[in-house]
């Protein structure tokens, strides 16, 4: 078991066991714990509140030395009326932060 592996079980079975307000995630494929399959629920007092955006997120083997990439499947509509899909997000990434259940 990678070092990777290490962190991702425990963070993995914690969203499970207590998961996040808004947030669901589960394994693509359960012999992979590199790719999940998210979804966030829209905010509250949002354009997108009720909405259900799915996602996929996959976490290098080097992860955290290297960030995670999330791509967007659901489409999605900009709120001046134009219809945008969103690829893969590349945000800044700082090793100090990691992805957690909290």
């Amino acid at each position: 078991c990678s070092s990777s592996q290490k962190y991702h079980l425990p963070v993995f079975a914690e969203l499970n066991k207590n998961p996040v307000e808004g947030f669901s995630a589960g394994l693509i494929d359960d012999d992979d714990i590199y790719k999940w399959e998210v979804v966030i629920i829209g905010p509250q007092d949002t354009l997108f509140e009720g909405g259900f955006f799915k996602a996929y997120l996959t976490f290098p083997y080097d992860y955290p030395l290297r960030p995670p990439k999330m791509k967007f499947i659901t489409e999605i509509w900009h709120p001046n009326g134009k219809h945008i899909r969103i690829g893969c997000l590349q945000p800044r990434f700082c090793e100090r932060l990691s992805f957690s259940a909290r």
